[in-house]
């Protein structure tokens, strides 16, 4: 991305007039992400349509501007880093609010997981070496994701990936004062079902290691195809969640890896891989199973991921739609 990229930010002004808008990517319960390219230059991006009546009825108003404050804040050029999704900039009409976001040509790892079941140990070391600084650099710009699922590692052209979708997330400060004044009240359940920590269910204060606890759902769910909590209900989940009720298949293949899966999903966050006990982000880095990840030089290096993709994949269909204004 060059730096004239970066600096297109958030407070420039633009309209829909200004972008072509092609299929639906996706859509939320007051939302729809549409694959769009500008008429100036044919740059593509996706853009996110957060219908105003919807955000009021589902009482979205405060997680809409803390998605917009956090964005701006992780996609400033002075603090811009590859494994977040970028935000361009935002604007408005009578009926919508918009998000002008980085585009993922080959969506997301949920929808590519639901073909490929799982992924081989120097995939899933690469690319849980990406989500795990991604959530760091969150992090050390006081945010915390709390949505940390496979729908949300959207994966981009050079098959990086990159994390997205912050309607869930909070920043550290406010995350404290509402704590410190009613825990119970602040830690109603956000997040999906199968990556959410057990501190969150039982509404108990959270701070960055929920983020991390997912971490280790996903890598289990990459290495054996299924996330280590699953069941046949959502309250199921929750159940096995919060007694801690999961097993390793006999064929689990690195001892390694079973190590980084225990200490993310450990039951005491204060005792979590990624915790401030355990030496935060730099006790990631230093367990044995991210031993040869070059952490400087990971944007840079080829993704493994590749292989997984074919040529037809990799080349998507562009359909116009006429006018964006007619879904609302």
């Amino acid at each position: 991305m060059s730096e004239e990229d970066v600096l297109l930010t958030v407070s420039q002004k633009k309209s829909l007039a200004d972008f072509y808008v092609h299929r639906e990517l996706g859509s939320g319960s007051y939302s729809n992400v549409y694959y769009a390219t500008a008429k100036s230059d044919g740059k593509k991006y996706a853009l996110k349509v957060c219908d105003k009546h919807r955000i009021l009825r589902e009482k979205k108003t405060k997680a809409v501007f803390r998605e917009k404050d956090a964005l701006m804040q992780l996609s400033t050029a002075e603090k811009r880093r590859p494994f977040i999704v970028m935000l361009y900039c935002t604007f408005q009409d009578e009926s919508s609010l918009y998000f002008v976001l980085s585009y993922a040509e080959h969506r997301d790892l949920a929808e590519k997981m639901l073909k490929q079941k799982t992924l081989d140990l120097e995939t899933t070391k690469f690319i849980i070496s990406e989500l795990v600084t991604a959530i760091a650099y969150c992090h050390s710009n006081g945010i915390l994701h709390r949505d940390i699922k496979p729908g949300n590692m959207l994966i981009k052209e050079d098959f990086h990936m990159m994390l997205g979708d912050f309607g869930e997330c909070i920043t550290i400060a406010e995350n404290e004062k509402v704590i410190s004044s009613d825990a119970k009240r602040k830690c109603s359940f956000v997040g999906s079902h199968l990556y959410v920590s057990p501190e969150v269910l039982r509404g108990q204060g959270v701070d960055e290691t929920c983020d991390y606890f997912a971490v280790g759902s996903i890598l289990f769910e990459f290495v054996t195809g299924k996330a280590p909590y699953h069941d046949l209900s959502e309250h199921l989940v929750f159940q096995r969640i919060i007694k801690n009720l999961f097993s390793f298949p006999d064929d689990f293949p690195c001892p390694k890896a079973k190590s980084a899966v225990l200490e993310f999903l450990e039951p005491k966050k204060e005792n979590r891989l990624g915790s401030k006990a355990k030496n935060g982000f730099d006790g990631i880095k230093n367990h044995c199973f991210f031993e040869g990840v070059d952490w400087e030089n990971l944007f840079n290096l080829k993704s493994p991921l590749a292989k997984y993709y074919s040529k037809t994949e990799a080349t998507r269909e562009e359909v116009e739609c006429d006018d964006l204004l007619k879904n609302f």
